[in-house]
Order: C-alpha cells, then sequence, then structure tokens
C-alpha cells in the first residue's frame, strides 16, 4: 500500500536527527546564565565520616551554592556520617564554570575513619567476614551445609517436591559453583541534566532517562518536594539498557543546585563517576546440582544462589533457575548479600542471564554425562502448553519447542558454508576441541586454537505496566502520535508504523512526540521489553478509534453512511464509487473548521503477558597456549509472537549478543584491597570492539501471542539471556574442560587448563 508498515522492514524515523547532530541529548541543553555542578564523592568503599569542611570552597570566586546532607535532612541523596561504597555522594558545588566546580570539591575537606570494605559476594558470606553495613538489619541463616552466613540481608527461599528422593532417584547427577561478576551497562551517553528554577520553588528538569515519571517521583521524595513542583522533559538518550530506567543521578543534585541558586544549573558526570556511582548488574555465586534418569528426564534441581546486593542487599530472581524445563523436584535457596558496592540495579533481562548461565551450563554437563545431544535433552525437557509457570500457573501456547527447532534447522542448513565451518554431521554434537577450518584459521591468525560448541536457552516474560496514547490528524492530512514512553531502542518508530497500517498513511507523514510529565498522563518506565508491547497496543487502539470517528466525520461530508465507506490511500472513499471521496488533507480541515479536531486516545492499565524463548548456538575458539577466547560464530533464535519491524528486532538481538560475548569474555568490575573501583575508566573496563564481534545470524520465530498488537511479544531482552552460557558451553567444548566463572579471561583460561 505503499507505506512502511507493521512486518515491514522499517528505518528509524529519527535516524536523520542523529547522524547530524540534530538531536539534543541531555548534555546538549544551554539555556543563558547557566551554572556547572559537581559532585564529590567518596575515596574510601567503607568508612565513618568524622567531618566535612566546606568553608574555602564556598568563599571561592565563581561558586555560587554548596550542598551537603544538611540541606537535605531526612533524605539519603548525600552521605554524612558513613560511607558505605567507593564514589558514593558527599557533597556538589554550583559555579560558573566547570573548571571551578572542579576546584571547589576539591577544595572541600573530608575527615574521614577508613573501615574494612567486603566487595566480593564470596567473600561476604564467610562466617569471619567484616561487617558490610554497621547498623544495619541481617537474616540470621546458614547455608545447606549448617555453616552461618555473614551479611546476608533477605533469605527466600523455592520448593516443589521431594529434592533429597528425587536425586537418589536419578541416574546422574552434576554440579558445580558458578560466578558472574557484576557488570555495568555500559551506555553511550553519560549522566546529564539541566535543572531550571521556574518560580515558587518549581524546577523543570531536562534529562536522558527510560522514564521521566519515575525521575519525578524519585526527586521529589529525595527533595522533600510535591510532585507538582517538578516537570521532567525527557531528552534524546544515548543507551539505558535498564540502567536508567527507575533510577536518578544527576537529577536531583541538579535540582537543589538550581533551587538554592536560582539559577539553571547542568550536571554532567565524567565516564568514571557513572561507573562508580550508577546501578550495575548485580555479581552472583550459586552452588547447584541437577540430577536426571537415563534418558534424560530431569528429576531434580537443588541451587544455592547468593546475589551481590551492594548497599541495597538486593536479592535477584533465583526463580529464573526453573522457568524453561520440566522438573520433578526443585528446591531453590535465594540470598542477598550486603556488599560495600553501589545497590544493582536492572541490565537488560534483569538476573536471568545469571541464571540461565548456571541452568544452562550443568545441562551441558548432563548431556556429556548421560550421553544425549545437547538439543535432545533440552527438547525433551521444553514446557509446553499446560506445564506449569514460574509463577504457579498453567503456561499456554508457548513457542519455547519451535524456537529449539528453528535454530536446530537454521544449523543444519547453514553450518557447511559457514565461515567458521561448523563441521558436524549434527547440528548440536560436540566437536571436543577440533582444530578450526581454514577459513576460521583466516580470521584467527596463528596459534594453538580449539574450536567449540556450545548450546543455551533463555525464557524472559515481559513487563506490561501502564500506557497510553493520542493519535491526531492534522490539518494537513498528517498525524501526530503523543506519548509518555520514552523511546529507547526506535519504539518511536514503531509507532508510527502501526498508524502508517491502521490508517493507510506513508509513515514519513508521521510524527511522534515523547510528552513530557506535565502534558501526558503518568506512564511506567521503559524497560521490560514492554513498551513495543504496551504502548504499542494503546497507539493501536487510538489509531482505530480515531479511524472510526474519521469515517465518521468523512460520512457527514460525503453524505452517506459510515458503513458505506472505507480508507483508500491517504483518504476515504466509497467502496463501490472510489471516485467519491475526501482526501485526509480536506477531512483535517474540515474538522478544524466545522468539526472539531479529530483525534484517538486509549489507555492500558495492565495486558495479560506471555513468555518468549530464545535460543543460542555459539561457536568459539580457544587459544591453547594464551587463553585468548574468540567467538566465531552466533546463531541466534528468538520467538517474538510477530515481527512488527524485523530490522529492528535484529538490531536488538544483534546488540543484545555483542553484550553478553562482553560479559562472558572480558567485562566485570575489580576492586583494590581495600574495596576501591580499580577499572573506572574505559581504558580499564573492557568492552567488545568491532574486533571482538561475531557472525552473528538472527533466527526471527514467530508464535503468535493473542494479547499482543498484532500477535507480537516483547522483544529487547530475550537474546542476552542465553549468550553467556551458549559461549561457555562452546569454551569447556573446545578446551574440554569446565569453566565455571565470568568473565574467560585468558588468565582465567589458562588457570584452567593448567588445573
Amino acid at each position: 500500500m505503499g507505506t512502511d508498515g507493521v512486518g515491514e522492514r522499517a528505518f528509524r524515523i529519527d535516524a536523520p536527527a542523529m547522524v547530524t547532530g540534530k538531536a539534543k541529548y541531555g548534555a546538549d541543553i544551554h539555556v543563558p546564565s547557566m551554572l556547572h555542578g559537581k559532585i564529590l564523592r567518596s575515596k574510601y568503599a567503607h568508612a565513618r565520616i568524622l567531618r566535612i569542611d566546606t568553608t574555602e570552597a564556598v568563599q571561592m570566586s565563581g561558586v555560587k551554592a554548596v550542598i551537603t546532607a544538611d540541606d537535605v535532612r531526612g533524605s539519603d541523596l548525600f552521605a554524612k556520617d558513613y560511607v558505605r561504597f567507593h564514589g558514593q555522594k558527599i557533597a556538589a558545588v554550583a559555579a560558573d564554570s566547570v573548571q571551578t566546580a572542579l576546584e571547589a570539591i576539591e577544595a572541600i575537606k573530608v575527615e574521614y575513619e577508613p573501615l574494612t570494605a567486603v566487595t566480593d559476594v564470596r567473600d561476604a558470606i564467610k562466617p569471619d567476614a567484616p561487617c558490610a553495613f554497621i547498623g544495619g538489619e541481617f537474616e540470621e541463616v546458614r547455608d545447606a551445609y549448617g555453616r552461618p552466613l555473614r551479611n546476608i540481608s533477605r533469605y527466600r527461599e523455592f520448593i516443589s517436591g521431594d529434592v533429597e528422593e528425587m536425586m537418589r532417584s536419578s541416574d546422574a547427577v552434576v554440579e558445580g559453583e558458578f560466578y558472574v561478576p557484576s557488570v555495568h551497562q555500559s551506555y553511550l551517553e553519560p549522566h546529564a541534566c539541566i535543572a531550571l528554577p521556574i518560580g515558587g520553588g518549581k524546577v523543570e528538569i531536562w534529562t536522558s532517562t527510560q522514564g521521566h515519571f519515575q525521575v519525578r517521583s524519585l526527586t521529589a521524595r529525595l527533595l522533600g518536594l510535591p510532585l507538582h513542583h517538578i516537570k521532567v522533559i525527557p531528552t534524546f538518550m544515548g543507551g539505558g539498557f535498564g540502567g536508567r530506567n527507575t533510577q536518578v543521578y544527576t537529577e536531583p543534585v541538579a535540582a537543589l543546585l538550581a533551587l538554592k541558586t536560582g539559577l539553571p544549573v547542568q550536571v554532567i558526570d565524567d565516564r568514571s563517576e557513572v561507573i562508580l556511582d550508577s546501578h550495575p548488574a548485580p555479581a552472583c555465586y550459586a552452588r547447584a546440582r541437577l540430577g536426571a534418569s537415563k534418558d534424560g528426564t530431569l528429576m531434580a534441581l537443588d541451587a544455592e544462589v547468593f546475589w551481590d546486593g551492594g548497599v541495597s542487599g538486593y536479592i535477584g530472581a533465583s526463580v529464573h533457575l526453573r522457568g524453561l524445563y520440566r522438573l520433578r523436584s526443585y528446591r531453590i535457596r535465594s540470598y542477598g548479600v550486603y556488599t560495600n558496592k553501589p545497590a544493582p540495579g536492572a541490565y537488560r533481562a534483569p538476573d536471568a542471564p545469571q541464571m540461565a548461565f548456571v541452568r544452562e551450563s550443568l545441562m551441558d554437563m548432563l548431556a556429556r554425562e548421560i550421553g544425549i545431544d545437547p538439543w535432545e535433552l533440552r527438547m525433551k525437557n521444553a514446557v509446553e502448553e499446560g506445564d506449569t509457570s514460574t509463577d504457579g500457573v498453567p503456561l499456554p501456547k508457548v513457542g519455547f519447542k519451535e524456537t529449539l527447532k528453528a535454530l536446530m534447522d537454521y544449523s543444519a542448513k547453514t553450518h557447511e558454508r559457514s565461515k567458521a565451518a561448523f563441521r558436524t554431521a549434527s547440528p548440536t554434537a560436540h566437536l571436543n576441541g577440533s582444530a578450526p577450518s581454514k577459513a576460521a584459521l583466516e580470521m584467527l591468525g596463528s596459534g594453538n586454537w580449539r574450536v567449540g560448541r556450545g548450546l543455551a536457552c533463555g525464557e524472559w516474560t515481559n513487563y506490561s505496566g501502564y500506557s497510553s496514547a493520542t493519535v491526531m490528524l492534522n490539518e494537513d492530512g498528517t498525524f501526530q502520535v503523543i506519548t509518555g514512553s520514552c523511546d529507547v531502542t526506535g519504539t518511536n518508530t514503531l509507532f508510527a508504523q502501526i498508524v502508517s497500517e491502521e490508517l493507510k498513511v506513508p509513515i514519513k507523514k508521521v510524527s511522534v512526540v515523547v510528552g513530557d510529565t506535565e502534558s501526558v498522563p503518568w506512564h511506567h518506565q521503559t524497560g521490560g521489553s514492554r513498551v513495543a508491547y504496551t504502548t504499542g497496543m494503546a497507539v493501536l487502539k487510538a489509531a482505530q478509534q480515531l479511524r472510526e470517528r474519521m469515517l465518521q466525520i468523512a460520512a457527514k461530508i460525503l453524505g452517506v453512511d459510515a458503513q458505506e465507506l472505507e480508507l483508500g490511500e491517504e483518504c476515504i472513499c466509497v467502496k463501490d464509487n472510489q471516485s467519491q471521496r475526501v482526501s485526509y488533507i480536506e477531512l483535517g480541515r474540515a474538522c478544524i473548521a466545522e468539526y472539531g479536531p479529530l483525534h484517538g486516545s486509549h489507555s492500558i492499565a495492565w495486558m495479560p503477558t506471555r513468555p518468549a524463548y530464545a535460543v543460542a548456538l555459539a561457536e568459539a575458539a580457544v587459544d591453547l597456549d594464551t587463553g585468548k577466547v574468540k567467538v566465531l560464530r552466533y546463531i541466534a533464535a528468538q520467538d517474538v509472537g510477530k515481527a512488527l519491524n524485523p530490522l529492528a528486532i535484529e538490531g536488538q538481538i544483534h546488540g543484545a549478543v555483542m553484550q553478553g560475548i562482553g560479559w562472558a569474555t572480558m567485562e566485570g568490575y575489580k576492586y583494590t584491597d581495600d574495596g576501591r573501583v580499580a577499572n573506572a575508566t574505559l581504558a580499564d573496563y573492557l568492552l567488545p570492539t568491532s574486533t571482538d564481534a561475531a557472525e552473528i545470524e538472527p533466527v526471527i520465530v514467530e508464535v503468535p501471542n493473542p494479547d499482543g498488537p498484532y500477535g507480537a511479544k516483547g522483544v529487547g531482552e530475550p537474546s542476552i539471556i542465553p549468550s553467556l552460557a551458549a559461549i561457555a558451553n562452546a569454551v569447556s567444548d573446545a578446551i574440554g574442560k569446565r569453566v565455571t566463572s565470568l568473565p574467560m579471561t585468558p588468565e582465567r583460561i589458562v588457570m584452567v587448563l593448567m588445573h
């Protein structure tokens, strides 16, 4: 129909603005008389604060304000007497230049009494570990061996069936200890905002965020302000991946400085500050065992999972261990642990990649133990319609087996012509340390290389939440969509596609606006793979409502019954007489002149959600002399329900896989003995680059969800979930030894090979 409707490979409608520099990000907003804010952060990971002296900073020329905890009593915005992680906020200044603000920060004198810090969850739980939270409340619990545990903030357990009896009934039992480090979301844009005082004790904040309503709520709480005193305007975003969804960083500091000075204040963190004081994915330590009968039937899962909860004592979703497979019994003990690190936060499918690493490693170990193909083991035990979900309710129609089969079929068709040359007769059979093919050697260069393959699976149920949308017809025949969902991944383009589909208009004639907190109803943040799903449905319903109203007005103009009309190309015409028509331009002008503005609006509270599945097959090469790991090829099959924009989905898969490669092979926070972050710059915190990229091959599977827009499911998160395990299984296959701790750096691989 000449449009870029649903199912088409539409390019992002905001791409020209981004590539030409016209898009405004948080640091791009400048106003007259703007001051610059900077934050003083703790140089210790654990210490008492004995004295804070701001006298010298206050007296410096060009300094307009200095704020500490005394300016926000009852708030935890700044530390007052006690710091619990390296980089915690102590004070902030506003000055007429960035340099002056930095000098003022240096002039603030803080006297500390250092305390012993603990930054590794494995050390924090030991009976003789130092206390990570003086004055905190702890759970008095013991581990599975009866040993007392330290620094436990929370404890939960999930039990079904008689685990010990099922373990005794198993023909094979595998077990291991697993560790996944804390990693940063590593969004390209640092934290940045500007706050403008607008009179009457009110403030306007421009910021890069995944949820501007959440920024308003958190800033109001921290500063003790009513919500209607804060207006938040979202800017373009340079990435989030969950790290900006229910968090505030620079916003309350800028707002407080602006209110105190009466002038606009911009606060921009540098990269080190982003790494030090944000909410990375939590580290996780697990001890787990899995039992099965000789035919591959899973009998029992028994696990203890310790989540590095930082200063919040966060406890992760250990229940993700059991979502994919039918189990006769399971027992999962889950612990939140206090450490002297920032509170962790969301990172693309929060907690699921860590749990998949444990579960899918055990599945691979079990396949070897009983001599069954890894794919067959998973296919045999895969959940299907009628099985119980992690919430304890029967599953509807799910696409796990279809996704497993799609990956197998794709691999079987393509492995012969792969650059990496998967050379096995069975697409999932182990290579057992085979030498790389000639094509692979050309990519790898010299070295004592061995190649392995690894299979892993993941499951994710997207969030729903609150969303609303309005779709309007303009008098020039164009359309405008207004929502409150911040665009992180190109969802504005999808909304334009939906309008294009429903109203038969070219996508170039649809604009999308993300409203601020005073112009649209309250919205949940962008996260949990919810925006295309929930806000997309709101846009769909609003467009359909507008379509009906357009037909009614057109019927009046044409003097016919509305049921005699249909939508044509940018017009409404009589079904049996296409020449009798009213164009969208004529309709828009008529409404402005006589009938009133034409729009459709729809709000959604909650929608039913269904699980989506991702299955990955990775091929990795390992140099046995140096321990270097190179992921050669990665096939990612994902059940998306309905591919609303295949191009965008493929981009999501590529991004998720690259993040998984980083987490699996190089990323992770490092700490000094006294708890300070040792790799707080991108020179030291390693991220994958183009040279680390694999040949990534997305396989889109469509098992429709009857509750989603056009049958869609959430797509942003599933593909990262199996990535850690798939790559680790490939490496273990290549070297013939199991790798149970990440990242798989050359040093770690060499250590595994030596033992």
